[in-house]
């Protein structure tokens, strides 16, 4: 979801437009310009929720021109980021009376620093949702809508009532699944885990869910739905019970979450972090090939939850790469699935190819298994669905992330003390590569292949848990953040596929994760645009390509992420092109902000550089300081100075500290740097 007004948007106009019906405005009228941003016109203004319809440009046989999309909802509640301290429920119930606003009722919400301020009806929260975003030591104030949410599922494959996904029995085929046979094998099921389904709801009595279902870890019941139930069934089922299915981590617990208004969706992210390990989300904005918008609540719960679940380890947010096929949609344009914060899951066939709905992404960390697209047998998801029935249709990116979140739940069980980094660095370690005849993969410049729609590779289960048993947490977080400023905006040529390329500097020193592009663009019609980002090493991130139906132009308030160049160091020349393809608006780019996230590089140059001259880490050099750093740990017979088995200069330590450990330590200080 994304707010209902843009700070770009002049606010009368935004709410007259809002409030059209109230207002009296003719909207059959042509309409020729729209300001940036937002606009609604609302079924019922004096209620306290109505249906909306979205005014957005769109493309008719004669041009360009309005249309209304409809399915919205908008609520008489302010969400309000207070970035003051004096800003409180006070503060705010003043400025409503003030403007004669009454029965302005205030309280907290998730995350930390916002409140939520209730109207009496949406007209009267659209004004105070003007007062307030002028109010000084306010952030941002935005009336509550909540969008048209497209479930990611395709519903009407054919059926193939078996679970091959989870253990292909054909022998032909024993590689085309996620293989976690292989994890089970290993004693692993998912006990001790909890995974939270945000959903519309899922049937908490069903025969094959009530016995892991978790009232206490739960939101408030609302209603259940089909696909929460599919959904919850192919991550957790319970499995060995002589009935129905098994779900992937058949042992795991089942938390029922709820999305909504954003303000609800973020207190689906920030509910029970200490508690429920991952968040499965099979949802998101409708695949339209449209550039998608997250409100910032939601943005600072997914963040929050990521920092602080799970003891300070991190929630895991799994989410549904998309349905959107390759031909207008990409996954860049969906804010959550691009996110840093969520692992991106994409979808292959029962032929270990990528779906034919699977949508390319330059976020999309892995991919895993759902339904096929085959011509010559149908290979649907079979998993629960309704109440005490089963779901022999299921499909979509909708299944693969529950299948994802499942096997996470088993390298939890393996390994409790994984964080959310280390999560998504034993995914993409033991990620299998498949789709081999696709032109989707290249090498980046850490030797690693990473493919358009597969990310690196598909889930195996088995080579994961294994992994994670064993697994080393990685160093500490780092990032740097770095702005080119133009000196006056750029216009860029209009319909000419000849890119506008820019450069910047980045410092050497940090090994990537995730890279996050932000634009400072102004276009009139953002789906003219074509957007690519190059590491110093050659890795090219594709954000956008051009199309007709996206009006928008958003692409200034959000980040693309890109996981592509995972591993590469951050230093050298990165390279940002964007060119305006198509005719009728312009677009003028006046900076962009690159921010590299991963680990401090490690500039040792051989084992014996253990240090700086003056201390501190190590500095490419070998020197007395290093020497001195080993004798000590040495005489103390730290663990950290076992080099070797003992009596053999083999560099395998042994678990004791003896002359051979210094002696061959002596060795490698005395052959310096390589």
């Amino acid at each position: 979801m994304h707010d209902s007004t843009s700070n770009s948007q002049p606010k009368t106009a935004a709410s007259c437009v809002a409030v059209a019906l109230s207002c009296g405005l003719a909207l059959a009228q042509p309409v020729r310009e729209l300001p940036t941003g937002d606009a609604f016109v609302i079924d019922q203004p004096a209620a306290t929720a109505s249906r909306a319809a979205r005014v957005t440009w769109g493309w008719q046989e004669m041009g360009r021109a309005v249309n209304t999309e409809r399915g919205w909802w908008m609520l008489s509640r302010v969400i309000v980021r207070t970035g003051a301290a004096e800003v409180d429920a006070d503060a705010i119930r003043a400025a409503a009376a003030k403007a004669g606003i009454a029965d302005v009722r205030v309280r907290r919400a998730a995350p930390k620093g916002w409140l939520v301020a209730r109207a009496t009806s949406v007209q009267d929260a659209v004004r105070l949702a003007e007062v307030l975003d002028a109010m000084p030591g306010v952030g941002r104030a935005t009336v509550a809508t909540q969008r048209p949410w497209s479930l990611r599922t395709i519903p009407n494959d054919p059926l193939l009532p078996n679970q091959w996904y989870l253990r292909n029995t054909d022998p032909a085929e024993a590689l085309v699944d996620a293989n976690v046979d292989a994890a089970w094998a290993q004693g692993l099921t998912g006990s001790g885990v909890q995974i939270g389904i945000v959903e519309a709801g899922f049937s908490r009595t069903h025969e094959d869910l009530a016995p892991n279902f978790r009232a206490d870890l739960s939101q408030a019941p609302i209603q259940f739905t089909s696909h929460g139930t599919s959904v919850a069934g192919v991550a957790a089922a319970k499995g060995d019970n002589g009935i129905g299915i098994s779900g992937a981590a058949h042992q795991a617990d089942l938390a029922e979450l709820y999305f909504g208004t954003d303000e609800e969706t973020a207190a689906a992210f920030l509910h029970a972090i200490d508690q429920i390990d991952i968040k499965n989300n099979s949802f998101g904005p409708p695949d339209d090939g449209t550039g998608h918008v997250a409100s910032q609540i939601e943005l600072d719960a997914l963040e929050q939850a990521t920092r602080d679940g799970r003891g300070g380890l991190g929630t895991i947010f799994v989410w549904a790469a998309g349905n959107g096929g390759e031909d207008d949609d990409r996954g860049d344009y969906d804010p959550y699935a691009s996110s840093r914060f969520t692992i991106a899951v994409n979808a292959i066939d029962d032929d270990d190819n990528h779906a034919n709905y699977a949508e390319p992404s330059s976020g999309v960390l892995v991919a895993t298994h759902s339904s096929g697209d085959r011509r010559d047998r149908n290979t649907p998801v079979t998993t629960t669905g309704g109440e005490n029935v089963y779901n022999s249709s299921f499909g979509g990116t909708s299944a693969a992330a529950p299948l994802a979140s499942g096997v996470i739940a088993l390298m939890l069980e393996a390994n409790p003390a994984l964080t959310w980094r280390d999560v998504q660095h034993v995914l993409v370690e033991s990620a299998r590569v498949v789709d081999t005849a696709s032109e989707g993969w290249t090498t980046n410049g850490a030797g690693r292949m990473v493919h358009t729609h597969n990310g690196f590779g598909a889930i195996d289960a088995g080579a994961a848990t294994t992994l994670a048993a064993t697994w080393s947490p990685v160093a500490p977080a780092t990032s740097e953040t770095v702005e080119a400023e133009f000196g006056g905006s750029i216009l860029l040529p209009d319909n000419d596929q000849q890119a506008t390329v820019r450069t910047i500097d980045v410092p050497a020193g940090i090994t990537l994760e995730h890279v996050e592009l932000q634009l400072d663009i102004d276009s009139g019609w953002q789906g003219d645009l074509r957007i690519t980002m190059t590491s110093p090493a050659g890795t090219v991130s594709r954000f956008a390509t051009p199309r007709l139906a996206d009006n928008g132009n958003n692409y200034s308030q959000r980040f693309f992420t890109s996981v592509r160049q995972w591993g590469e160091d951050s230093g050298g020349t990165w390279t940002v092109a964007i060119s305006d393809e198509q005719a009728d608006f312009t677009t003028t780019w006046a900076g962009f902000t690159l921010t590299v996230h991963g680990t401090a590089a490690s500039l040792a140059c051989s084992p014996a550089d253990l240090t700086g001259p003056e201390g501190g880490a190590p500095d490419g050099s070998i020197t007395l300081a290093d020497f001195t750093a080993y004798l000590g740990t040495w005489m103390q017979a730290d663990i950290a100075a076992d080099l070797t088995t003992r009596g053999s200069a083999s560099g395998i330590p042994d678990g004791a500290v003896d002359l051979s450990d210094f002696s061959y330590y002596l060795t490698l200080w005395s052959a310096g740097c390589p």
